[in-house]
């Protein structure tokens, strides 16, 4: 009888550990989703995650929000980065920018597709500003969160295959970002 009451108070005690960690994350959540400013989560895998425009995002997958931090991203970077987009791509560079606003928003931490990874998280996901898919023999998504060789991996993914690796060009999503 005294292991059985014991064993009912460590679930007692470990459902109330969980309730509250929700309810200080959902309190956390309405702070940043109702604030001015706009918020981003750091994750442990070290993507960050827009919290407010995430249903635009092509992103698939769930965040890693346990240990966030709220940072702030210069609105230049994202001129810089279209413009890099631009040179690598001087036959298409609409199309180029688009793909990788419909992919990514420019944001060159995105990590997607979580729920497509496989062997133990390394393969599966779509990582950067052009969303590329980590497989075998591809380079890992920490070398695909660079933003250069993202780009400079796209344009290699562009030569040998056209725009068709790219989801958002294959339905279509990409043209509310032309122009």
């Amino acid at each position: 009888m005294g292991a059985a009451k014991q064993t009912m108070k460590t679930k007692i005690n470990k459902n109330m550990r969980v309730l509250i960690g929700f309810a200080v994350l959902t309190v956390g959540f309405i702070y940043l989703l109702t604030s001015n400013s706009k918020p981003y989560i750091i994750s442990s895998t070290n993507a960050i995650v827009n919290l407010q425009n995430e249903e635009e995002s092509s992103i698939s997958g769930e965040a890693d929000l346990f240990s966030g931090v709220a940072v702030e991203r210069d609105s230049s970077s994202y001129e810089t980065v279209e413009n890099k987009i631009r040179a690598a791509f001087p036959e298409d560079p609409d199309t180029a920018v688009a793909i990788a606003k419909a992919e990514s928003n420019l944001e060159d931490w995105r990590i997607g597709d979580k729920h497509l990874a496989w062997d133990d998280g390394r393969n599966g996901m779509s990582c950067g500003i052009f969303q590329i898919r980590v497989f075998p023999k591809r380079p890992d998504c920490e070398k695909l969160l660079d933003e250069d060789f993202n780009i400079d991996y796209a344009r290699e993914l562009y030569e040998s295959s056209g725009w068709s690796p790219w989801s958002t060009f294959k339905s279509g999503r990409y043209k509310k970002f032309l122009g």
